[in-house]
């Protein structure tokens, strides 16, 4: 068996505790109060520049460390998605970025300890299950397709999509 090209960052960042509040606040206060998303069918623009600016950069230079070499298109833009899902507001839908990046992250801002927090993977006609931890941030090709399980909790599971656009194809960057 091949290895599989994803890597996961155990604590890629651990927010203070006042940080770490504040950034929980400014998703569910909006998601409370309008629970706009279509019961989980999409993420939403999550438009904390400070918090973003910080992420990216990480990211890329992370990226940059264990990958093959890569090239930013001129169409990159450093937005991020927030995912903030529970056992009433879900919708299990498998799904790639294949269309809208090269290299995709997520980082795992808030996991309530229950069941079915995980992200299901299919990689090579390989079906698997990844269990996230708060802080973990996984980098993985934009072609694998996955989908977030249901939470078993009241609580939110909360992630943050951030991608990277690149002129080389995924291919040729996860070797």
């Amino acid at each position: 068996m091949s290895r599989l090209p994803i890597f996961v960052l155990n604590n890629f960042y651990k927010p203070t505790k006042k940080e770490k509040e504040s950034l929980i606040k400014q998703i569910e206060k909006p998601k409370n109060k309008f629970n706009d998303n279509d019961f989980g069918a999409h993420n939403v623009e999550f438009k904390n520049n400070k918090f973003n600016k910080k992420m990216y950069l990480k990211f890329l230079k992370v990226c940059k460390q264990i990958l093959q070499p890569f090239t930013l298109h001129k169409n990159n833009n450093t937005k991020s998605f927030v995912y903030c899902i529970n056992k009433f507001d879900h919708n299990h839908v498998w799904h790639n970025h294949s269309k809208t990046c090269t290299i995709n992250s997520v980082y795992y801002l808030k996991v309530p300890k229950t069941k079915g927090n995980q992200l299901e993977m299919e990689c090579n006609g390989n079906r698997f299950d990844f269990f996230p931890k708060e802080n973990d941030f996984i980098i993985f090709p934009s072609y694998i397709n996955h989908a977030p399980k249901k939470p078993e909790s009241d609580e939110y599971r909360i992630s943050i999509n951030f991608e990277l656009l690149c002129n080389e194809p995924a291919e040729k960057i996860f070797i």
